[in-house]
């Protein structure tokens, strides 16, 4: 999902107002563990999007409290909040 924002859109909205506007629209962007117990480092966990009650629940994998996790549901957002909220 290669979403490319206009740079000055990008400048305008940073990401936490995009965060914010998803929130109030009840969009939501949930990390679930794929097991339950304790694990040193967490379990291995998927994305689900809750779309105002809606969900869709994502097949692949990332490790819990990774840069890479941090990063797609900084995407997620951003496509969410591109794509449902932003007045173009």
């Amino acid at each position: 999902m290669d979403l490319v924002i206009p740079k000055h859109i990008e400048k305008k909205y940073p990401d936490y107002k995009k965060k914010l506007a998803c929130w109030e629209k009840k969009y939501f962007v949930i990390v679930k563990p794929t097991k339950k117990g304790f694990k040193r480092g967490g379990h291995p966990v998927t994305l689900i999007i809750d779309f105002d009650g809606t969900k869709k629940h994502g097949t692949k994998i990332y490790d819990q409290n990774s840069l890479e996790l941090e990063d797609k549901i900084t995407e997620l957002y951003k496509h969410l909040w591109y794509h449902y909220i932003y007045e173009k």
